[in-house]
């Protein structure tokens, strides 16, 4: 038995009009999301609708992951990257109308490439809509979303979800993180900081501490002992359990002095 949402402010907010509904607005499209996708796929949700469904899905997410409830990020993620290819799909209607045959294409195609921009993780987007829809006739589309998607993602120096949220636990520990096995990180040399304007045998990392890439603007450079560090470099670090400490030093080395009242 279906549970309807009789208010009517979830109608107005998803474009949904009590007289013609194209969806019905119900608690089970609320949940992981499965029902939702569903409709997608099926190209029944209109344009006018998608962003109320978007930042409802979005708020949600946001809201339940926020108060540490059981459950994760990952389903949610593919259902707003759906939400976003039908969108680009009824976008593409409009501007070349009857060119667009393959609804699904759209749909499973914006899973991957938003799953990518937000994870950094392309091959795996592939990877899991392939195995998903056990076809690889969308191959080629796929490889092209998702190495966009995570071009400009990087283009916009976005940290990759997991990672940032990896960090923000790190930075609520007291003492010295535990670690169980190594990580990777990502730091960002601010301007002001105390790294500024050091060569990397300057910085005195801990043994069990590796400095993999730096990222200078476009460019991606392998760094050695005397590379001189810079605001703005984007330093992508490996820190093993035994070396825990590293994580204080890089972050208190790459963030700029906070200013006394």
């Amino acid at each position: 038995m279906k549970t309807r949402l009789t208010s009517r402010f979830p109608a107005c907010l998803l474009g949904v009009s009590s007289e013609n509904q194209d969806i019905n607005c119900e608690t089970e499209h609320l949940g992981g999301g499965q029902p939702l996708v569903a409709v997608v796929l099926q190209g029944h949700l209109p344009l006018a609708a998608i962003p109320g469904w978007f930042l409802l899905r979005f708020g949600l997410t946001m809201l339940s992951y926020g108060c540490g409830a059981p459950g994760g990020i990952f389903a949610p993620l593919l259902v707003l990257g759906a939400l976003l290819g039908l969108a680009v799909r009824h976008l593409a209607s409009m501007a070349l109308p009857g060119a667009i045959v393959h609804l699904e294409t759209f749909v499973v195609v914006g899973m991957a490439a938003y799953f990518a921009a937000i994870v950094r993780a392309p091959l795996t987007g592939i990877v899991l809509i392939v195995e998903m829809t056990n076809s690889y006739a969308q191959m080629l589309p796929l490889l092209v979303a998702c190495f966009a998607a995570y071009a400009v993602a990087d283009f916009v120096m976005d940290r990759p979800i997991y990672e940032a949220l990896l960090e923000r636990d790190l930075a609520h520990e007291t003492g010295l993180p535990n670690l169980e096995a190594p990580v990777i990180l990502e730091f960002t040399v601010h301007k002001g900081a105390r790294f500024a304007g050091q060569r990397v045998h300057e910085i005195a990392l801990p043994e069990g501490c590796v400095l993999l890439t730096l990222h200078r603007g476009l460019a991606e450079l392998t760094p050695t002992a005397n590379t001189r560090l810079e605001a703005g470099d984007r330093l992508t670090v490996v820190i093993t359990p035994q070396a825990a400490e590293a994580w204080h030093i890089l972050r208190e080395g790459c963030n700029a002095p906070r200013m006394r009242p």
